[in-house]
C-alpha cells in the first residue's frame, strides 16, 4: 500500500505514478513520505481545495516533468484564478542550513547525521547532504498559491528548472538554506516579494525573471541570512547564493497597493545577507536596491554581497533615500551599482520590447538598446551556471527565425481586476462565559485588524475579495488557547465567519456572598475559600488577572493566594 492518511492528509509512501495528462483533485493535504516518489506526468494538472497544501518530506522526491507544449499545472480547484485559493507547494530538503539544532539524522540517501534541522509547520528539513536530491520539477507553473513555491534544506541534487510560480498571494520562490540550483525561472506578479531567500542557502540561480504588479506588491527580491528577526545575523553557512542573468522589473506601486509601500525596492538585503550577483537587469525600478542594516552593511564592505555586470533602466531611485547605517560609509548600499548602465529619460521605456506588460511580457532587450549592446561580467561555471556576459534574465530580440524568450508558451500572465471590498463579521465567545470582548483579530493579506466589543463582536470593513487569514493576535484570556488562523473565502457584500469558541480552562465558581466590593467600573468578590474573583472594566489593570482585557464575568485573580478581605478604589483593587 502505497497511499495512507495521517492526521487528514494523503500520504504517498511508496511509488506513485499520475499519468501525462491526468487531471487530480486534491481535496486535503498531500505529503510525500521519506521513501516515497511521486511521478506526474506532461500535461497534467493538480487542483488544490482552499488552504490545501503539498508537502515533500525530507527523504521524499516529487518527479514533476512537463514540456513546452504539455507544461504541470499545479492550481486551484475549478481553475480559480484568485491569489491564495489554495495553500502552495513545500519542498523539504536534508541540505545544510544555519538555524536550528544539530540532530540530524543521517540522510536517507548518505549523507552523515548530527547537522542543523528545524521544522515547518511540524514537519523536518535540514540536514548533513549538500547533494540531496528532492525530485525533478520541469515545465512546472504552480499558479495562485498562498504561499506558492518553498524550497527549505533542498540539496543541488534536485534538478529545478524552467518554473514558474505566479500570482502567489506571498512569496513567488522562497528559499531557506540548502544548496538549490535554480534556472530559467519565471517568478511572475507575487504579491510578496518575487524571490526571498534566507537561513543558509548557499545555492545557484541562472537566467531569473522577477515581473511584479505595482497594483499589488512588497519588491522585487529578499535577501537575509537570519531567518527570522531575532535570529543570528552571523549564523553559518551564512546566505551567500550566486545568482547570474537576473532581470527584475519592479516599478512603483500603485497607490491601491495593499502589500507594499509606494516605493518598493527592487533589491533588499537585510539580516547579514550576501550574496554574488552577475548581470542583473532592473527595469523602472522605484528603489534600485536597499540595505538595511550594519550586519548587510558589513558584508558590502567585504564583497560578500556584490553585484557585478548591472543595468538600470528609469530609476525612481538608485538606492533608498533613508539613513544608511553607519557601517555602509563610505561607500553606501548605492555602491553595489557602481558601473552600472544606466538608462533615463525616454530612451529607457524602449529598451525591453515590453516590460511593463503583465500580461503578454516581453523582458527582451531590443536589438540595438544601450542595455543589448551593454556587456556584463562572465560569472563562474559549473552546476547550473554557464558562461555568458548579456545583461539580464533573457536574451535580447533579434530577426532571428524562432527568437522567442525561453518562457514563451509554457507560462501565463493576466491582469487581475481590481478587488471588491467587504465587511467581515465575527464572534469570539467561550462556553460559560458567553462574548470574549479585547480580542484583537487581524485579517491578511490586507493586514485589517479590529478587536471585539462587549459582546465579542468584530467587524472588519474594506476587505479585499478573495481568500483570507483570520488570525487572533491578542487579547485572548489567559485560560483559554489561542484559536487557530481560520481561512476563508470573502466575496458577495458581508461575509460573516462561523463563531470562534474558544477552549478555555473551567468556569469559574460562584462567588459566596462573603464580600463583594466595586469601584468605578469593576468588582470583585471573595469566595467561602478566600478566592479572589473580579470583572468589569480592566483598562489600568484593575481586575488583576494579568492582561487589560475587560471581562463581562467574573475572572479569576493571578496567583492563586487567599485572601481575607478586598477593597475597590477607583480604577485599582487591593486585597489582604
Amino acid at each position: 500500500m502505497h497511499i495512507g492518511r495521517r492526521d487528514g492528509a494523503t500520504v504517498i509512501s511508496g511509488h506513485v505514478t499520475w499519468p501525462a495528462g491526468a487531471h487530480i483533485s486534491l481535496v486535503g493535504p498531500l505529503h510525500i513520505a521519506a521513501g516515497g516518489v511521486l511521478e506526474v506526468g506532461a500535461g497534467a494538472v493538480i487542483e488544490a481545495a482552499f488552504g490545501v497544501s503539498i508537502v515533500v518530506d525530507r527523504g521524499g522526491q516529487l518527479n514533476v516533468v512537463g514540456t513546452p507544449l504539455q507544461p504541470v499545472v499545479l492550481t486551484c480547484q475549478n481553475q480559480t484564478s484568485t491569489p491564495g485559493c489554495w495553500d502552495g507547494l513545500t519542498i523539504l530538503g536534508n541540505a545544510p542550513i544555519n538555524h536550528g539544532t544539530a540532530t540530524s539524522p543521517a540522510g536517507a540517501r548518505g549523507g552523515a547525521g548530527g547537522c542543523n534541522e528545524s521544522a515547518l509547520d511540524g514537519a523536518l528539513y535540514g540536514g548533513c547532504t549538500a547533494t540531496d536530491n528532492s525530485g525533478t520539477m520541469r515545465y512546472v507553473r504552480v499558479q495562485y498559491a498562498t504561499r506558492g513555491l518553498r524550497v527549505y534544506g533542498v540539496g543541488s541534487g534536485t534538478v529545478l528548472q524552467d518554473l514558474q510560480v505566479h500570482r502567489s498571494l506571498g512569496n513567488g520562490l522562497e528559499v531557506v538554506g540548502g544548496t538549490a540550483q535554480f534556472r530559467n525561472l519565471a517568478l511572475t506578479t507575487n504579491a510578496q516579494y518575487g524571490l526571498q531567500y534566507s537561513g543558509g542557502w548557499t545555492g545557484q540561480a541562472q537566467y531569473v525573471v522577477i515581473q511584479q504588479d505595482p497594483t499589488g506588491y512588497a519588491g522585487g527580491l529578499l535577501g537575509r541570512n537570519a531567518i527570522g528577526a531575532s535570529g543570528n545575523v552571523n549564523a553559518t553557512p551564512r546566505s551567500a547564493p550566486t545568482l547570474a542573468n537576473v532581470t527584475i522589473v519592479a516599478p512603483s506601486s500603485t497607490p491601491t497597493n495593499p502589500y507594499g509601500t509606494a516605493a518598493p525596492a527592487a533589491l533588499r538585503f537585510d539580516r547579514g545577507a550576501a550574496g554574488h550577483f552577475y548581470n542583473l537587469l532592473l527595469i523602472a525600478p522605484a528603489i534600485a536596491v536597499d540595505v538595511d542594516d550594519a550586519a548587510t552593511c558589513a558584508q558590502l564592505n567585504t564583497n560578500g554581497l556584490r553585484v557585478q555586470g548591472a543595468g538600470v533602466t528609469a530609476p525612481v531611485a538608485t538606492a533608498d533615500p533613508d539613513s544608511d547605517p553607519a557601517e555602509c560609509t563610505p561607500l553606501g548600499e548605492a555602491s553595489l551599482l557602481t558601473g552600472a548602465t544606466v538608462v533615463t529619460g525616454t530612451a529607457a521605456a524602449t529598451q525591453l520590447a515590453s516590460a511593463l506588460n503583465v500580461v503578454l511580457p516581453d523582458l527582451r532587450p531590443v536589438a540595438g538598446s544601450a542595455i543589448a549592446l551593454a556587456t556584463g561580467v562572465t560569472p563562474p561555471t559549473g552546476g547550473v551556471l554557464e558562461a555568458t556576459t548579456a545583461l539580464g534574465g533573457v536574451g535580447a530580440a533579434s530577426a532571428t527565425r524562432n527568437n522567442i524568450p525561453w518562457y514563451s508558451g509554457w507560462t501565463r500572465g493576466e491582469q487581475l481586476a481590481a478587488p471588491a471590498l467587504v465587511a467581515l463579521n465575527g464572534l469570539v465567545t467561550a462556553p460559560g462565559r458567553g462574548g470574549i470582548a479585547g480580542v484583537q483579530v487581524q485579517v491578511s493579506p490586507s493586514g485589517l485588524t479590529a478587536t471585539t466589543n462587549g459582546l465579542g463582536q468584530f467587524t472588519i470593513a474594506g476587505v479585499p475579495t478573495g481568500p483570507v487569514e483570520v488570525a487572533f493576535t491578542g487579547g485572548v484570556p489567559i485560560d483559554c488557547v489561542k484559536p487557530e488562523v481560520i481561512r476563508a473565502t470573502a466575496n458577495g457584500g458581508s461575509v460573516t465567519l462561523a463563531d470562534v469558541s474558544l477552549a478555555c480552562g473551567p468556569p469559574a465558581p460562584a462567588l459566596v456572598p462573603r464580600s463583594i466590593v466595586a469601584g468605578n467600573a469593576h468588582t470583585c468578590g471573595l469566595t467561602s475559600a478566600g478566592a479572589a474573583f473580579c470583572w468589569g472594566n480592566n483598562f489600568w489593570g484593575q481586575l488583576g488577572d494579568g492582561t487589560t482585557t475587560t471581562r463581562l464575568t467574573p475572572t479569576a485573580v493571578s496567583g492563586g493566594q487567599a485572601f481575607t478581605t478586598l477593597t475597590a478604589g477607583f480604577e485599582h483593587t487591593c486585597g489582604l
